[in-house]
């Protein structure tokens, strides 16, 4: 069995490859939600660059022989108004059917794939959107808030106070339940514990499991902040596509730390892509994957 997942996220398009043990994954970013805040429309360089890279991983896939492909999308096709424009763009490329998530099938794969035992606290930072779940097994509460990192950066672009900003929107969780452990997942968490790490290379092996803190996530933030972008572009972990954007996400999880009432969080590689297999009933609730390289 080799399987290929592509997920069309608002900041990356990114590749899952798994033989049912294994996983391999690879990104592009390509920030589709990039400057469609006002129109409420994909732009049209944004969304071709990224139909592209999903038709490069499709026939990436299908060189390897891969017995099933599937391409799924989350926020920044689910609102935009030409949504249909990105769904046709990639099927005339490559012939894929792209499954617009909802957002609760969005929350509930990224559950599925990253959850552990105990009652547990998803957090999913995408491009457009930062959905948190609760549960135990099954999930209990869920909400997503339409912002995400490339909103963020889109914010802080046009001068927005972004600390008042972030706390504002931070209050449309409301009361959040009772957890006993905080697990983030998606490209920003990821590339904190990169920098954490100084990883040169990204390596999926070290990045799981990786604990952040409150302290050392607003440590990031000051230190990189003031940066320019070139200056960002030579931190060991950080790569220069997510350089110029990074610092309102570092911003975005301290707060929510404080405002979830914890001082830590866990990074986990295992997320939506793995879910999606999972609620497909193609891979095992609960599995865990050996992150090695497959093609």
């Amino acid at each position: 069995m080799l399987i290929g997942v592509i997920d069309v996220g608002s900041t990356s398009v990114r590749l899952m490859v798994t033989d049912g043990v294994r996983v391999e994954k690879r990104t592009n970013t390509t920030r589709l939600a990039e400057n469609m805040s006002e129109s409420g429309r994909l732009q049209e360089s944004s969304l071709e660059r990224t139909a592209q890279a999903v038709a490069e991983y499709y026939f990436a896939m299908v060189r390897r022989g891969a017995d099933k492909v599937f391409a799924y999308a989350t926020e920044a096709v689910r609102s935009a108004r030409n949504k249909k424009a990105f769904v046709d763009r990639v099927r005339v490329l490559c012939g894929l059917e792209t499954d617009v998530l909802d957002k609760d099938t969005e929350a509930e794969i990224g559950f599925l794939g990253a959850s552990q035992e105990g009652r547990c606290c998803i957090i999913d930072m995408g491009g457009a959107s930062t959905e948190i779940t609760v549960g135990e097994n099954t999930i209990e509460y869920v909400k997503s808030l339409p912002y995400g990192i490339v909103r963020l950066a889109g914010k802080e672009k046009e001068g927005v106070d972004m600390s008042a900003f972030i706390d504002e929107k931070l209050t449309f969780y409301g009361q959040i339940p009772p957890f006993q452990k905080v697990i983030a997942i998606g490209g920003t968490i990821s590339t904190l514990a990169a920098i954490k790490n100084s990883l040169e290379i990204y390596n999926p092996n070290i990045v799981n499991g990786c604990t952040l803190t409150y302290g050392e996530i607003i440590d990031m933030y000051e230190k990189i902040k003031p940066l320019s972008y070139d200056e960002r572009c030579k931190i060991n972990g950080l790569p220069e596509k997510r350089a110029d954007i990074i610092a309102p996400g570092m911003l975005m999880y301290a707060k929510l730390l404080k405002y979830l009432g914890v001082d830590s969080l866990t990074v986990s590689e295992g997320d939506g892509a793995e879910g999606y297999l999972i609620k497909k009933g193609i891979l095992k609730e609960g599995f865990r994957a050996e992150y090695q390289k497959i093609l």
